[in-house]
């Protein structure tokens, strides 16, 4: 084969953060110097930018300067060095092969020859001192990385949404982020919060238009609201990937006791804020009085109505009208939060525990985990020792963490019924309306009764603490309706 008249020559630079191309700029010199040198005419440039050959992640240029040899598009491939063609051994061999079948010439700034065997001997040597740098390097990176997280240093990249640049909390970003956290504790959706933030044009992390429920998870689940950060890195005895939490050098919005209440909510509903908004006041709130299921709230012709449902559990044998179940609970509940206010005071104003202890106590049994380790990691602490204590102090850790998740979910819904009041009722969210039923009822069932006209009685529900259940005595039209009267009365179930 001929010296090439149409060579083709391929630039690569690993990482390019300033986006100036400025190491590819060189190694283009070169090969043009080295092509005039070599007798080649001027050759047709590959560039790939700003990427890895170490990684093995598909490099499309270099897969289409191999096809335009094969379909003579060019006949000869012009390199700064191997290094440039790809940092790895599993990668060089089959190039390698490819040239051998092919007869490509290939040329180098450093002299090579793949064409002769000695030449390729000497390409497969440089391959693995290659991978073998690009290897010492990715461990050298790793370490340093880790050094960072264990310091505290601020997050790569993006900011959180809640910090600017350099870490300092936002405050209006984090008052929202306060808002969210006590709307999801109290029971609350993401839903209501996306819904929320499009209507009053609030600028997205990105500054879009539009929020979406995996975007507001996303923030919420970030650990960098409680100062801390998630650090990924391999482990370089093992090579198993690890992940860290470290304490960062910046203030909290949240605490970690809300945090772990935050993702237990959010955990136990993967949907949460994906679903459709929830439909109907008592759906799962209502017992069937003859099979004991949860009742939930069904169109059908138009209308709706609340069903024991044999697909979820039940007998299927009971369901009632949903507008009027709805207006007679509401009554209900409406009444005893007015008594309740007027006899207690808000119903979520009793005393409310202190999260700063549940976080200290926190804290230090994951500083007691981390000494336990230190001391088996430098032989001071032996297997017959540090296996039971391990396992106890997980053990304290889960059981003060679920405490502490409990204690915050409580502590959110009491702040939102308390600052409650009956004329709040019909501008309340659903779920909001909920939780005031939950706080007032410990039951509601709904018995069964004779075909035909709506029995009040079949409805009984009792308080919390109460002995016995309540029900209705109407006078006048169910369902209630305009420039109609309806006397309703409470009375003893029978």
């Amino acid at each position: 084969m001929g010296k090439p008249i149409k060579p083709g020559a391929y630039e690569r630079i690993s990482q390019d953060t300033e986006g100036l191309a400025l190491g590819v700029t060189r190694q283009r010199e070169d090969l043009e110097a080295l092509a005039t040198q070599l007798g080649w005419d001027s050759p047709t440039h590959y560039v790939e930018n700003d990427t890895s050959a170490s990684k093995g992640k598909r490099r499309p240029v270099f897969e289409s300067l191999k096809a335009d040899f094969e379909a003579g598009e060019i006949d000869g491939i012009l390199v700064y060095n191997f290094d440039r063609l790809t940092r790895r051994l599993d990668e060089l061999v089959p190039f390698v092969k490819w040239v051998e079948r092919t007869g490509c010439p290939v040329a180098t700034c450093e002299g090579d020859d793949l064409l002769t065997a000695n030449g390729r001997m000497v390409a497969h040597i440089k391959g693995a001192v290659a991978e073998q740098e690009a290897r010492r390097i990715s461990e050298r990176t790793s370490r340093a990385l880790l050094a960072r997280a264990r310091n505290g240093a601020k997050p790569s990249g993006r900011p959180p949404y809640g910090y600017d640049a350099d870490m300092q909390i936002v405050p209006e970003e984090a008052d929202r982020i306060r808002a969210w956290v006590k709307h999801i504790l109290a029971g609350g959706s993401l839903g209501q919060l996306v819904r929320s933030l499009n209507a009053e044009g609030v600028p997205t992390p990105r500054g879009g238009r539009t929020w979406w429920p995996a975007t507001v998870r996303s923030i919420l689940r970030s650990p960098a609201l409680t100062g801390q950060l998630d650090h990924t890195y391999r482990d370089p005895e093992t090579g198993a990937k690890r992940t860290e939490r470290f304490k960062g050098n910046w203030d909290p919005i949240i605490t970690l006791a809300q945090h772990e209440a935050l993702n237990a909510a959010l955990s136990s509903n993967p949907g949460h804020g994906q679903h459709k908004p929830r439909k109907f006041l008592l759906s799962g709130l209502l017992t069937c009085g003859l099979c004991g299921a949860s009742m939930y709230g069904a169109t059908y012709n138009g209308g709706w109505m609340y069903r024991c449902r044999p697909q979820w559990g039940g007998c299927g044998r009971i369901g009632r009208s949903g507008p009027t179940v709805d207006a007679l609970i509401t009554l209900a509940v409406l009444t005893l939060f007015e008594e309740h206010q007027a006899k207690h005071g808000p119903i979520g104003s009793g005393g409310q525990p202190s999260q700063h202890d549940a976080d200290a106590a926190i804290a230090e049994t994951e500083a007691r985990i981390e000494r336990l380790r230190a001391g088996y990691a430098t032989g001071h602490v032996d297997d017959a020792d540090f296996f039971p204590t391990l396992r106890e102090l997980r053990a304290t850790l889960n059981t003060t963490k679920r405490k502490a998740r409990t204690a915050e979910q409580d502590k959110a819904r009491r702040e939102a019924q308390a600052r409650f009041t009956a004329a709040d009722w019909n501008a309340a969210s659903l779920e909001e309306k909920r939780s005031i039923v939950r706080a007032m009822l410990a039951q509601i069932v709904i018995k069964r009764s004779s075909p035909g006209r709506f029995d009040p009685h079949s409805i009984a529900f009792k308080g919390h603490g109460a002995k016995h259940f309540v029900t209705f005595d109407v006078v006048g039209p169910l369902p209630f309706r305009p420039g109609h009267e309806t006397r309703v009365t409470f009375a003893k179930a029978a």
